[in-house]
């Protein structure tokens, strides 16, 4: 007995509709995904110093560190799809009850859930599902860094001097290639077949393969059902010729920092004095900052005259992970499938490309030559660098301090000052009409940084700190990027960093007192207060409307908006 279901006011009928429908109401499986993530880490250091002192009052110093970090990814994934359109004709053979509780005190109720059960082939109900896809994401972020600095310190009876230059410089890597195969089952038949056999415009790119589930023990387990009608051998997973390209998702990032600095300090000694030492000093840095990205897809296929068959790449497939049990020792898992080389995607980007590109213009004159037309020409990698995400950045800084240190009594501390001024370039790119311009905006501010630490030693056991002071914040570069790409809708909106931006302020209060009560014994308390002003935030600047509902076409934007040329 089935439980009477009304859909749009009508009782459904559900032996037809939904002949896996029960005497009770119970919740499906709705998809199957088995995901390796797999990441690898090496860093590797090369550091050097040099330091002479020609005489007690001189010493010079040079120091190097060269650093070389990798992050890799190889991961792959196993996809069940289709199974949602699949599950209505395939009762479970073990349920759970799943428990909602309670909200506000109310009880929700329970629902019976399948728990273990095959998802089979049904080719009058659906003739493509379930299908499976293999999909392989490889990546890495691939740093270089270099800091050199050079310097000296020269020691007098009451000054002390230290002047030092020093140029760091960080270039990091992130290319990132995703591919993904469907399978197409040798022993069940496609979809959309013609009067004699034959694949037509229409013919899907994958094909039904019963699939089993276990959900027992709070792990999702699934892998195909081997024993049931139409089921592939672990040998046509493993097959190039029936898997079938269906997409690549292609990226490449590049950033380049680079920071040069300036800095003299000096310290004079006073005698006899509540004040003990002066600190003053002066720093100039200039920070550059270069982003270019870019990124493209091929495919997202659907069809199978748009797929190259696997053996027009079979150079690149290789058998996907089958150690996916050695984390909890599952003895239903997908051990058998292919994907695309992971080492070959990473270590050759281009060259994996091209053999997939080479494929996709073999297979459309395959087809071409089987009378098949298209209206577009055979897809490739477009891996131009994005105007609206490639930016770069100058910032350059003075700042000047001065600092007094004290000491009376019980009371010892410092107070000073810093003044800074920055001036900002971002340099952007405007597309209008395919036409790109490079834009300079500049931006500049000016800060006057006040602190104060007091420590008082109240007794041999008790100590009370205070501090106070002001700082900044400075934006993030991408924040302050005005790369900008202008489309024809009137209606789209852009996204336009703003270099005038000022850094955050930020005001700190700390107070705090300890005891000493016993030997590698304390006992401590603590207020601390900080104020955060001028915070960045993303604003929505929304063109007028007039009374007749239009837009505002004075290029000023007066009423709000950015000015699209």
């Amino acid at each position: 007995m089935n439980a009477n279901v009304v859909r749009s006011g009508e009782l459904e009928d559900q032996p037809t509709e939904r002949p896996a429908a029960q005497e009770f109401d119970f919740l499906g499986i709705q998809f199957v995904n088995q995901e390796l993530e797999n990441f690898e880490y090496e860093t590797k250091n090369i550091a050097a110093s040099f330091e002479y002192a020609p005489n007690d009052n001189l010493k010079f110093f040079f120091d190097a560190v060269v650093t070389k970090q990798e992050r890799r990814q190889d991961s792959s994934r196993v996809q069940g799809s289709g199974i949602a359109e699949a599950h209505d004709y395939w009762v479970p053979d073990v349920f759970e009850t799943v428990d909602f509780g309670s909200l506000d005190g109310n009880e929700v109720g329970s629902i019976q859930a399948a728990l273990i059960g095959t998802v089979g082939v049904n080719l009058e109900a659906d003739d493509d599902d379930p299908n499976l896809r293999f999909s392989s994401d490889t990546g890495a972020r691939i740093t270089d860094t270099e800091v050199f600095r050079l310097g000296g310190e020269w020691q007098g009876d009451n000054l002390k001097v230290s002047v030092e230059i020093s140029s760091a410089n960080s270039d990091t890597i992130s290319p990132k290639l995703d591919a993904q195969v469907n399978f197409v089952n040798p022993n069940a038949p496609l979809d959309a077949l013609d009067a004699d056999g034959n694949p037509t415009a229409a013919t899907s790119n994958d094909n039904s393969v019963p699939l089993t589930y276990d959900l027992s023990g709070g792990s999702l387990t699934f892998g195909v059902a081997f024993d049931a009608p139409y089921a592939p051998t672990a040998a046509d997973l493993l097959d190039p010729n029936n898997v079938m390209f269906d997409q690549v998702d292609i990226s490449r990032s590049t950033v380049e920092n680079s920071e040069d600095v300036f800095r003299t300090d000096f310290t004079y000694f006073l005698d006899d004095n509540i004040i003990g030492s002066i600190d003053f000093g002066y720093r100039y840095n200039k920070t550059k900052h270069t982003s270019i990205s870019s990124s493209d897809r091929i495919g997202n296929f659907s069809k199978l005259i748009d797929s190259p068959n696997g053996s027009l790449f079979s150079e690149l497939l290789v058998p996907g992970p089958s150690n996916f049990d050695d984390a909890d020792g599952r003895e239903l898992a997908f051990r058998n499938f292919l994907v695309i080389d992971p080492d070959r995607a990473f270590n050759d980007q281009v060259g994996t490309l091209a053999i997939l590109e080479a494929a996709l213009a073999t297979h459309r004159a395959q087809q071409e030559a089987l009378g098949f037309t298209f209206d577009s020409p055979v897809p490739t990698a477009d891996l131009t660098p994005s105007l609206a995400s490639s930016f770069a950045i100058e910032e350059e800084t003075h700042a000047l301090y001065a600092q007094a240190n004290f000491e009376y009594e019980m009371i010892r501390g410092n107070f000073g000052v810093r003044y800074l001024t920055t001036d900002i370039a971002s340099i952007g790119n405007n597309e209008v009409g395919g036409v790109v311009t490079e834009v300079v905006t500049p931006g500049d501010y000016s800060y006057t940084l006040p602190r104060l630490n007091v420590v008082a030693d109240v007794t041999d056991d008790i100590v009370v700190r205070f501090s106070w002071g002001q700082d900044i914040r400075r934006p993030d570069f991408d924040i302050i990027s005005t790369s900008v790409q202008y489309t024809t809708s009137e209606n789209a909106s852009v996204s336009l960093g703003n270099p005038g931006l000022e850094p955050e302020e930020v005001t700190s209060l700390d107070l705090s007192a300890e005891w000493y009560f016993a030997e590698a014994a304390v006992v401590s308390i603590g207020y601390f207060n900080k104020k955060r002003s001028n915070l960045f935030v993303t604003t929505l600047n929304s063109a007028s409307i007039d009374a007749n509902g239009k837009r505002d076409g004075n290029s000023s934007c007066v009423g709000g908006g950015i000015w699209n040329p």
